[in-house]
């Protein structure tokens, strides 16, 4: 019942929903089958819709090509636009990227760092980093820290 009521929510327009979705259908919750295709298409829509976490979301998707054909550029894109709209989990992303100079960006230890403090310092105020993400995010910028 709760996810049929997400379900339509969603399809009337509710982000809230939408994102709701998008997280469920990734991890299989609420007796769903996982699907990164339909997760995918619940961020996108989100993301569609200008809501921040949906770009974050959706832009690490395509960046990875979960669910969707993989493009650096347009997930970079996404992903850069809901870090300055204030997206915490954006912000993670992009430490976590310069950190390990994947996903098309160079190495970079000071832009990490500076991603890092932006996700975990409380400047953002587009706050979805799960508290696990948000504690492994100020493990790494701790060490990144030491080792300046």
């Amino acid at each position: 019942e709760k996810v049929e009521k997400t379900k339509k929510k969603a399809e009337d327009g509710d982000v809230e929903a939408m994102i709701d979705l998008g997280k469920w259908y990734c991890g299989g919750s609420f007796g769903l089958v996982k699907s990164d295709e339909e997760a995918y298409k619940w961020l996108k829509k989100a993301a569609d819709l200008k809501d921040t976490r949906g770009m974050a979301l959706a832009g690490w998707c395509i960046a990875n090509g979960v669910g969707v054909r993989k493009s650096l550029s347009h997930g970079m894109m996404l992903l850069t636009l809901a870090s300055e709209r204030g997206s915490d989990v954006a912000c993670y992303f992009l430490g976590e990227w310069h950190r390990d100079g994947t996903t098309g960006l160079p190495k970079d230890k000071k832009e990490a760092i500076y991603w890092y403090k932006r996700a975990t310092d409380g400047s953002c105020s587009v706050r979805h980093l799960m508290k696990k993400a948000l504690a492994d995010a100020k493990a790494k910028l701790e060490a990144l820290e030491a080792n300046e």
